[in-house]
């Protein structure tokens, strides 16, 4: 059987994190770029940012999966997205931007205070 590597050395983990990042990129390109295909009156609302939410949370699961440092920042933005994508699927209006400056600044503020106690 064979097993796939779970833990990574400095410059392997920095690498393959690069190599994720730009297949993230490469992900994002495309998606954009199909939806642009397609008439908008065939896509339903919030198609988009329900793509980059899932493209998100999908390659931060795939770092966590791997051992590699996950971005908090990424994964707010991925849930951010999300929230804005189903909302605007469903037809609900949600204040996506307060809440996420709300989340962003929560965040920075933790981050400082634990920093202070370390």
């Amino acid at each position: 059987m064979i097993y796939a590597q779970t833990s990574y050395t400095p410059a392997d983990s920095q690498a393959t994190g690069k190599r994720l990042d730009n297949i993230g990129w490469a992900v994002f390109f495309i998606l954009t770029g199909a939806l642009w295909l397609v008439p908008e009156s065939e896509v339903p609302p919030g198609t988009w940012f329900i793509g980059v939410g899932l493209l998100l949370l999908g390659l931060n699961a795939v770092r966590r999966i791997g051992s590699l440092p996950v971005s908090g920042f990424g994964t707010i933005l991925g849930v951010l997205a999300l929230a804005a994508g189903v909302s605007a699927f469903l037809g609900i209006e949600v204040p996506v931007v307060a809440i996420g400056l709300i989340l962003l600044g929560l965040g920075l503020l933790a981050r400082e205070l634990s920093a202070r106690r370390a």
